[in-house]
């Protein structure tokens, strides 16, 4: 009996796989029929996706925008560049201009530099020369007489007077103070030793240098006239041959160093 069991047993254990087998089989076939299914699923999704994307973008023109979106990025990434090496470029320029500008300035400072240092070495020059000059005008004043003094006042304040209008002629200065040429040679020569000629050019000299001095309204050509110079560069030439120096460079002199005008 216990024979027959375990034979039974052992069939049992040999048929069970494989009722487990044959039913597995339909499980098997449903499951793949199930992912194929699934599979065309995605792919039918897929293809709807893929055709509203199309009729999306045929419609909205979606590519195209996005293709110019793209251009006018770079359009703009370009026109910064190009702006900023413009700015670039700008700067530089500017930074040339104004160092130029700069030393051409400073160049010409130094010029005036140098004009106004040689300017200041005339003037001190003049003044050394001007003040030598009164020194020994006044030492030799001081043996006169005061009648010699008063008649080279009288004399120095006609001449100033005849040359205002153009007069200039010792002979006509003398019929002015009603003496004769031969008398105003000599007085001349015995206070001063001075020829009527030179004494008439000194006081005209040192009446334009006054006027220089302290008439800054008057132009140079006036005060020539004034001096009974009707020719500019006549009277340029004198001043400059009795000062050594242009009649423009003496009225930066100040007055108060220099001696009183002949008329007193």
């Amino acid at each position: 009996m216990q024979l027959c069991i375990i034979r039974m047993m052992k069939k049992t254990l040999f048929i069970l796989p494989l009722v487990c087998l044959f039913a597995a089989l339909p499980l098997c076939a449903q499951a793949e029929n199930g992912g194929g299914k699934i599979g065309s699923l995605a792919e039918a999704y897929a293809g709807c996706e893929s055709a509203a994307a199309a009729r999306y973008n045929a419609i909205y023109h979606v590519d195209i925008l996005q293709k110019e979106n793209e251009q006018m990025v770079q359009r703009n990434h370009t026109f910064l560049a190009a702006t900023a090496v413009s700015a670039v470029l700008l700067l530089a320029l500017i930074a040339l201009a104004v160092f130029f500008t700069y030393r051409r300035h400073r160049r010409k400072m130094k010029n005036y530099e140098q004009d106004i240092t040689s300017l200041q070495d005339q003037v001190s020059e003049v003044s050394q020369r001007y003040q030598n000059f009164m020194a020994e005008t006044m030492q030799n004043l001081d043996h006169l007489t005061d009648d010699d003094r008063k008649f080279l006042q009288d004399l120095s304040e006609h001449i100033i007077a005849s040359a205002e209008r153009g007069v200039t002629d010792i002979d006509a200065i003398a019929a002015e103070m009603h003496i004769s040429a031969g008398m105003l040679r000599r007085r001349l020569s015995q206070t001063l030793s001075v020829t009527p000629k030179a004494y008439i050019q000194q006081v005209r000299m040192q009446q334009a240098k006054y006027l220089l001095q302290n008439y800054s309204d008057l132009t140079v050509a006036q005060i020539a006239d004034r001096c009974g110079y009707t020719q500019l560069p006549n009277f340029t030439r004198a001043f400059k041959n009795f000062y050594g120096i242009m009649p423009s460079a003496a009225r930066i002199l100040s007055p108060a160093a220099e001696a009183s005008p002949p008329r007193g």
